[in-house]
């Protein structure tokens, strides 16, 4: 049996959220990949075996203070282009979170990345549309690209709306509320799209 640690958390100051510290909120406080390496052998000895850390992806508002990550832009970007007013994503870098594993592995923590290929926000070419810096953070022809018939009706319901495609089977629809602009497997436009941009993110 392994113990991880919950490595971050959202909370409310003032009436607004607040997810953990970061330089761009809160200056002189290392980012939360920076901190989790720094902290890898005291959690070590503590006794944890995993950290289960946020999503590592670009959120809608980059580094900003009520950015957690599950408000995703761009699965990819891990904080490496200057997308949504940031290069970093609200944890740091894509070099701090490649340093934090190194830092956990290390000492043989186990490190666990939350993970959301439900929905997406902070579309950028029109309604539906979500395009992406490629390698040269210049040019808008990055993997993962999606149009409106990757999702289901318009956000905050359930229902279609055209042009967007037919929404996909759910237990309990009353319950299964988007972010923003709610994914679709089952019946993407054109089929398997979707999916197969899920199985390349992965790998």
């Amino acid at each position: 049996m392994g113990v991880a640690l919950v490595a971050w958390g959202r909370f409310f100051h003032d009436g607004a959220k607040v997810t953990v510290p970061a330089p761009s909120t809160d200056p002189g406080k290392p980012w939360l990949w920076d901190f989790l390496a720094k902290e890898a052998p005291a959690l070590h000895r503590a006794g944890f075996t995993a950290v289960q850390a946020p999503p590592a992806s670009k959120a809608q508002g980059g580094a900003g203070r009520g950015c957690d990550g599950y408000g995703v832009f761009d699965l990819r970007d891990i904080g490496s282009k200057p997308q949504q007013g940031s290069t970093p994503t609200r944890y740091g870098t894509a070099d701090s979170l490649r340093r934090m594993i190194a830092c956990c592995h290390a000492v043989g923590i186990d490190v666990y990345l939350d993970v959301v290929l439900h929905q997406l926000i902070g579309e950028n070419g029109g309604s539906g549309v979500f395009r992406y810096l490629g390698a040269d953070s210049r040019t808008l022809n990055g993997r993962g690209a999606m149009q409106p018939g990757c999702f289901r009706g318009g956000t905050g319901n359930n229902d279609p709306i055209p042009p967007f495609s037919h929404p996909d089977a759910v237990p309990e629809p009353c319950f299964d509320f988007p972010f923003g602009r709610e994914k679709v497997y089952q019946n993407c436009d054109p089929p398997g799209y979707t999916v197969r941009d899920a199985i390349d993110f992965g790998d």
